[in-house]
């Protein structure tokens, strides 16, 4: 009797044991379902993003360009200036999100590579604000730097990318009529630059999300690939600084990034 007590109680212990791992193998078998499922969401949202926001700067290449090569003769100079004009900034709209798509699969495969040197960070705004004015002259931009120049240690490209992503989001999030502001300023011995829109602004449970991959703002007419900000964020984490987003109730949001700053003499030897 003892030994079938015995029998009948290595037997539940390993019962319950049998369970107890079948358990977890269930459990994990459906956290990676569910993991492959998010995934495949995840880049049929991309694919559907991309797609979408390709037809229309393909589209105005491909008419501006018609256009010319049918009516060439007939058009004056300013006129083919024009529509030569408007296919570049949709070859450039092209441009950047194929940088972005790319740029994506570098970051996460750890291979973004930075060539730090220092630089002046005034001059890197003022020339990303007038290009953005070259590319869009009806949209202005209140533009405020220092004096002095405000030395960091960077990568040009980079930060022109991501100045341009900032000053693009502000445009895309504002009326027409609106001026972004865009301000350089020294705080705590860091250099701060901030972006500001007067837009719809982003509600506080979208602040730090909106810095994730595919996030877009609110409404239909924003558009985009929802990999700016993103891209943005490991670009200047990648330069040891840090970037956030504000948005005080109706007053449109802003944009900040802050890196670290540099001494002069050893930005500009003599």
């Amino acid at each position: 009797e003892t030994v079938g007590r015995v029998v009948v109680l290595v037997l539940l212990i390993a019962g319950a044991a049998l369970t107890g791992l079948l358990s977890r193998r269930l459990r994990a078998s459906r956290a990676e379902q569910a993991r492959l499922q998010a995934i495949g969401e995840a880049q049929q949202e991309f694919i559907s993003i991309v797609s979408h926001e390709l037809r229309t700067p393909v589209a105005g290449v491909l008419g501006f360009l018609e256009t010319s090569l049918d009516h060439w003769d007939t058009m004056d100079d300013s006129e083919r200036r024009t529509a030569v004009g408007r296919a570049a900034s949709n070859a450039r709209r092209l441009q950047a999100m194929t940088r972005d798509v790319l740029d994506t699969q570098h970051m996460e495969g750890g291979r973004l590579i930075q060539v730090l040197e220092p630089l002046d960070l005034a001059a890197e705004v003022r020339v990303a604000v007038e290009a953005a004015t070259d590319a869009d002259a009806e949209r202005a931009i209140d533009l405020v730097l220092p004096d002095e120049p405000v030395w960091v240690s960077g990568d040009a490209d980079r930060l022109q990318q991501v100045l341009t992503n900032l000053i693009d989001n502000a445009r895309k999030n504002s009326p027409a009529v609106e001026r972004a502001e865009i301000t350089l300023d020294v705080v705590d011995g860091q250099a701060r630059v901030s972006v500001t829109d007067h837009g719809a602004g982003i509600a506080d449970a979208a602040l730090e999300r909106i810095f994730d991959k595919f996030v877009r703002g609110p409404g239909d007419a924003v558009s985009g690939t929802g990999l700016g900000l993103y891209i943005s964020r490991h670009i200047i984490s990648a330069h040891g600084g840090e970037i956030w987003a504000e948005s005080p109730p109706g007053e449109g949001a802003t944009f900040r990034f802050v890196l670290p700053m540099v001494p002069a003499q050893v930005a500009a030897p003599d």
